[in-house]
Order: C-alpha cells, then sequence, then structure tokens
C-alpha cells in the first residue's frame, strides 16, 4: 500500500472517531494485514456503518498540507468518515499482482449501493495499477446516481491522469448536459480537445434550437 497515503487518511479518521469505535475498526485492518480473507473484507466494507460513525471529517491544517504535498490537485474535505473508512479498507487490498487485486476490487462493484460505489470511485488515485484501471473507472461515467457521478467528475484527480480522450470527453460532455459545475473538473483546461470542443459547441447549438440555454459555464471551450 501507500504508506504515506494510508497513514494521512488513517490519522483523520482517528481523530474524528469515538476511541471504542476506531479502535474495532483498527483491529480488523491489523487482521487484514496479517491475514487478508476476502469474506472478511467484503464484510468489512460493506458494513462499515458498524464500525464508524457516518459523519462529516474535520482536518486540521497540517493533515491538509501534508495530503496536498503527496495530491497537490485533490481535495478530500467532502468526504464523510464512512467513505474514508472504505477507501482505507481498499489500500489494504494486496497488490502482489494486478489479476489478484483486480479480482477482489471489481467484485466489489457487483453489490455495492451508492454510498460504496461513491467510496470506490473516490479511491482511484490512491490505488496501485492506475493506467489499468482506467477503463474500469470510465464504467462509472454511465451512472445514473447523480452523487457518484459527482464523485468520480470532481475534486478528483484521476480522470485528467488516467482517462482516454474519448472516455475524458464523455465525462465533461455529461457534466455539460446534466447543468453541473464543469470547472470542479480538475484539469479541464489542460484536456480541451478540438473533438470536445466540436461537442460542445454542438450541444450549445441544440440547446438553442430548443430554447434550453446550457447552464454550465462553457466560455473556457468558446475561447480556447
Amino acid at each position: 500500500m501507500n504508506d504515506n497515503i494510508t497513514s494521512i487518511f488513517f490519522d483523520i479518521l482517528k481523530q474524528n472517531q469515538k476511541k471504542e469505535k476506531f479502535d474495532t475498526f483498527e483491529e480488523v485492518l491489523t487482521n487484514l494485514t496479517l491475514n487478508f480473507e476476502v469474506n472478511t473484507f467484503f464484510f468489512t466494507f460493506s458494513s462499515a456503518f458498524q464500525f464508524i460513525e457516518k459523519k462529516k471529517i474535520n482536518i486540521t491544517q497540517n493533515q491538509i498540507e501534508n495530503f496536498k504535498k503527496l495530491f497537490p490537485n485533490d481535495s478530500i474535505t467532502h468526504w464523510d468518515s464512512l467513505t474514508l473508512a472504505r477507501i482505507i479498507l481498499l489500500l489494504y487490498i494486496p497488490k502482489d499482482n494486478f489479476e489478484s487485486f483486480y479480482k477482489t476490487f471489481n467484485m466489489l462493484f457487483d453489490t455495492a449501493d451508492s454510498q460504496e460505489q461513491i467510496a470506490l470511485y473516490s479511491s482511484f488515485s490512491y490505488l496501485p495499477f492506475k493506467e489499468k484501471l482506467a477503463s474500469k473507472f470510465a464504467l462509472g461515467i454511465s451512472t445514473n446516481i447523480s452523487l457518484v457521478f459527482d464523485a468520480l467528475a470532481f475534486n478528483n484527480s484521476f480522470p485528467v491522469n488516467y482517462l482516454s480522450e474519448n472516455a475524458w470527453n464523455q465525462l465533461v460532455i455529461k457534466t455539460i448536459f446534466n447543468d453541473k459545475n464543469s470547472t470542479q473538473i480538475i484539469g479541464l483546461k489542460t484536456r480541451i480537445n478540438p473533438e470536445l470542443k466540436r461537442m460542445v459547441l454542438d450541444l450549445q447549438q441544440e440547446r438553442k434550437a430548443a430554447n434550453r440555454p446550457i447552464k454550465s459555464d462553457i466560455s473556457i471551450f468558446l475561447n480556447h
């Protein structure tokens, strides 16, 4: 696992939980380190609410600075403690080889509810094998769950760094189509491409013809 980011997340969660709650969760993590059992991992991931009290996390300035040293463009201040706990769990999946890692990681999506999906899509930047996981991440762009889409599209550096041009364009267009704030997409300006600009202009024309103006700010595309 990435020991630095795991340590930062661990400290943030610890300070946001009652000692008895956190001690139980820490014991689970210790056992997973010593002997990773898939069934125990799946149960803990889906039942994390039994170990962790869900609430908005408070982060110290020092923790923010340490996090920004590793991920300068990301933001985690909008996470809740349950999302953070699940992301920490994902960092404990053994990373000996991609096939084994992916089998465990991928199985979570089969039964994940919306809150679990938020944690999954928020985790990609902190996992190993990022290039190989890009196609899995891209599948999430088609989600009809607004909060899940927001988790993968906004304040998340994975798309700009690892998505193919086609998947990136789909993400941006869906954001604009759904009248969401495209400025929350990290690195938007750096990946404007001719095809994306054409798609935005086509969408603008369609909306004008239907007397339905685009609510999202698309000036960045028009002036690029």
